[in-house]
């Protein structure tokens, strides 16, 4: 009888090892199932900020295209002899104003529309990839003497005495030639781009050259 009860009391031994074992078993899984979540996470994160840093370049990526593609800033403090660089519809392109002319006496027998004439020396080059007709660049701007008001355009191609820009402008070339303009005689004068073809996205920039009206007489 103490035979068979020691027996029993083994057997009830071993089965608690077992259980214990298996439950330390358990236990370790566990553990290593909380390092596998962890690192899961861990790895999880580090693909986020690989998408974010991805993002990050290609948000850099398209900045830099847009600055290539001829998005230029607004020059508004130009003056008489500064180059402005200019994004259109049509193309790319600098205007020089090199200088300007003040006159009351009539051009090709025709008086001005208001008070005089500006007659104004022009440089055009081409800096975009499209050929460009000149008479279409210097058609972007106008005259005015109220920043507020309307503005006069380029009259250069109604007048045979008048050195007007024609013909096919390269890629890369220049060319010189006179825009005409009608004006009141005040005091400050601004050629600028009209204001019209900005506010409706014909013209991406905007470019003021200011100038005394006394300077052009002298």
């Amino acid at each position: 009888m103490k035979k068979t009860m020691k027996a029993i009391g083994i057997l009830l031994l071993v089965g608690c090892l077992l259980i214990a074992c298996n439950s330390d078993e358990g236990s370790v899984e566990a553990e290593n199932g909380l390092i596998d979540n962890d690192n899961t996470g861990s790895e999880t994160s580090g693909d986020g900020e690989e998408d974010s840093l991805s993002k990050e370049d290609s948000e850099t990526s398209d900045s830099n295209r847009v600055a290539s593609t001829g998005e230029y800033e607004d020059q508004v403090d130009l003056i008489i002899g500064d180059t402005a660089q200019i994004a259109s519809t049509i193309g790319e392109f600098e205007i020089s104003i090199d200088s300007v002319e003040y006159t009351e006496e009539q051009i090709d027998g025709e008086g001005s529309l208001f008070d005089a004439w500006i007659i104004a020396d022009i440089t055009v080059t081409n800096i975009g990839e499209t050929v460009l007709a000149p008479d279409n660049t210097i058609g972007v701007l106008e005259i005015t003497s109220n920043l507020d008001g309307s503005g006069a355009p380029d009259y250069s191609s109604q007048f045979d005495s008048i050195d007007g820009l024609e013909g096919e402008l390269q890629p890369g070339e220049t060319v010189s030639g006179q825009a005409l303009f009608v004006i009141r005689d005040r005091e400050e004068q601004y050629i600028r781009v009209n204001s019209g073809l900005v506010a409706a996205g014909g013209v991406k920039n905007n470019a003021i050259w200011t100038f005394e009206t006394s300077e052009a007489k002298e």
